[in-house]
Order: C-alpha cells, then structure tokens, then sequence
C-alpha cells in the first residue's frame, strides 16, 4: 500500500496516470473509485462505481439478469457462505427475492455483515488476479470506506493487491506505520524545477526571461497551476504585451496573467493567493 499525500495541485493524480500507463500491458484488476465532499456520509460510495465495472452490467440489465450476473462473479471467485450474495446485492441496491432468515436485521449487524463481504470479494479476485486499487481524496472518505482499508491493511502482505491512495494533508490514516505502508508525500517545486516545467510546457514558444521569471514567481512551486497559468500565458495572445508589462511595472506589483483556465473553486481555495488577475 502506498499513501501518497501533497496538496490540491501538487500532481497526484498525474503520478497515478503514469503508474497507470507503466502497467497497462500487465495482468491485471483494476478498482480505481474518488472519494468526495459531498458524499462522506454515503457508506462506500468510492466503490461502487468500480464494482458496476467489475460486475459488467449492460445498461439495460434487468435487476434479475444483474443480481445473476453478481450470483456468477462470487462463483467465479469462489466465495462461499451464504450472507455473501444477499450482503453484497443490499450494498448494491439490488431486490433479493427472499432474504434469508440468517440476514442481519440490526443497521450496525448489517454495515458488518457488507463489510465482510466486500473485503472477501476483494481478496478473492486478487487470487484470480493482482488487483490494482486506486482510491483518491481519502481526506473525504465515508466511514465505512475508511474501515474496509483498515481491514484490507491485515490482508495486503499476504493478497495480491496493490493499493494506492491519495490524500491532502493533513489526513493520516491509523494505519499509517504499518510496515507494507510506503507514505510519499509531494513538495511544491523548488524554484529551478519550476523553471524547467515552464520551459517543458512552453515547449518551442520562446518565454522573455521576465515573464519566465513571473510566471515562476507567482505560482509557487505548484505543478497545476504552473501548468495552467503557463498554457493560459500563451494561448492569451498577448505574450508580447505581458512581457513588456513585466519590464515596465514597478517592483512588487501584479502582472495581468490570465488565470481563467478550467480551475476549480476547490483548487483556487488552496492556493496561495498571490495571482492578479
């Protein structure tokens, strides 16, 4: 398991992109769910998204060929016991026909009772094949999602599943020394490194040194919006108007950089703030 931690923008989810790439051509499950602010309170909501994919419903897939097409997933896996199906049908939202007396009836009997079978099927298909499973935003995980990585954190050393995620600081999981956890966490750049990835997004455009210098300045070492403000600069139109307010305007004030790009609300509310607009 590895934890990678670094704030909105530092590059985490492109560093889950290349890991992607690098294996594309492997052997392999993927499970990859996000976790979100507006759905903390929907238990395991980052996973059911990726087990619709795992199950591989048609879209217009009556619920009886659906909880079939489930009934034949945990066959495959060779899950056994009887509460696996119908646990697994309620977390998904599928009728069962006749729930069977052994069913839970308490909530809390119940959350268990789901927990223990999501955790089975995750560790079985890793038996069938290595399960990579990527979860991002754990800093906005649900409860219950918290508590099935730390029961899948007991089987990692011993199931064939890779699990990357990614949170903000300062999110830490109790789990977090355990020996197969690897935590990486991402700086901002340092300023020679902003340099370089100015000049790599700028690729054949010629940036004037101030400019460079501006853009670098006012981005503080953050990958997206280095990236961002750098593409904005000279999609603008206006590379030689910028560089000549750069050199005209007196030390310490603003340069009209454009910074309209597809930025979130989410992402401006992390940043530092010193962009004029």
């Amino acid at each position: 398991m590895v934890l990678l931690s670094g704030e909105a923008g530092i590059g985490k989810s492109r560093l889950l992109r290349v890991v992607r790439e690098q294996v594309a051509r492997e052997a392999y499950t993927c499970l990859e769910g996000r976790c979100t602010p507006y759905d903390q309170h929907s238990a395991w909501y980052p996973l059911l998204a990726p087990l619709a994919r795992l199950r591989q419903w048609g879209l217009d897939d009556t619920p009886a060929v659906q909880l079939a097409t489930l009934q034949q997933m945990v066959q495959q896996c060779s899950l056994l016991g009887a509460d696996i199906v119908p646990s697994l049908a309620v977390l998904l939202g599928l009728p069962f026909p006749s729930p069977p007396a052994r069913l839970p009836l308490e909530p809390q009997e119940q959350r268990q009772q789901m927990l223990a079978a999501l955790l089975a099927l995750l560790v079985s298909c890793a038996a069938q094949r290595p399960l990579l499973l990527i979860l991002e935003d754990l800093h906005w995980g649900d409860p219950s999602t918290l508590e099935l990585l730390d029961c899948l954190v007991d089987h990692d050393p011993t199931a064939a599943i890779y699990t990357l995620v990614t949170c903000r600081p300062p999110f830490q999981p109790a789990w977090l020394g355990r020996a197969h956890v690897t935590p990486l966490v991402l700086d901002r750049l340092a300023r020679l490194q902003a340099e370089t990835m100015v000049r790599h997004v700028a690729g054949q455009a010629a940036l004037p040194g101030a400019v460079l210098q501006h853009l670098v300045a006012h981005t503080d070492g953050v990958p997206l919006f280095i990236e961002e403000l750098t593409t904005a600069v000279l999609e603008s139109g206006a590379l030689q108007a910028q560089t000549r307010q750069v050199r005209e305007a007196p030390t310490g004030t603003g340069v009209g950089i454009p910074v309209t790009r597809h930025l979130t609300q989410d992402r401006f509310a992390s940043f530092p703030g010193k962009i004029t607009a």
